[in-house]
């Protein structure tokens, strides 16, 4: 709950000050911004979908923006900014995954209420199948340290 409230705050100062400050932020200000909320999604445990609208919103908000200051940024805060917003796009790709995964088992839940006698069937093929895509997902995100395996 107090992550919530934290995360309402962080997105709330960052609309105000970027909508008050527009045209008075350096490209320095923005990064900063813009890696302060890339941080608050990006530390989030979870995403409700109110939550993942006004976040997304937020974003947009943020890349419309640094089509205005990406001239006078340098080499590296191009990168910083690329990198903060691969960072972004993994949390999102993540809570989209999670999304994907609740509605497949929602899917499968009411397939086997309906289907009666094949209860069993219809919800553990729905279920393996988000479990192969959530699988996948998280595979292709775990950090190399993660996949190490030990050699016999």
């Amino acid at each position: 709950m107090k992550k919530k409230i934290i995360l309402s705050v962080v997105v709330c100062l960052s609309i105000c000050s970027t909508v008050f400050s527009q045209t008075n932020m350096t490209s320095a200000q923005y990064l900063e911004q813009y890696k302060d909320f890339v941080n608050a999604v990006s530390s989030r445990k979870d995403i409700s979908k109110n939550d993942f609208n006004s976040i997304d919103s937020v974003y947009e908000s943020y890349t419309s923006q640094y089509k205005i200051y990406k001239s006078s940024m340098t080499t590296k805060q191009i990168e910083d900014y690329n990198e903060l917003k691969s960072l972004y796009r993994k949390r999102i790709i993540k809570y989209r995954a999670e999304r994907f995964g609740e509605k497949a088992e929602n899917t499968s839940d009411s397939v086997s209420s309906g289907l009666g006698k094949g209860i069993g069937t219809a919800q553990k093929g729905l279920t393996r199948t988000g479990a192969t895509v959530g699988g996948f997902v998280k595979g292709i995100f775990k950090p190399k340290s993660d996949t190490k395996t030990e050699k016999k």
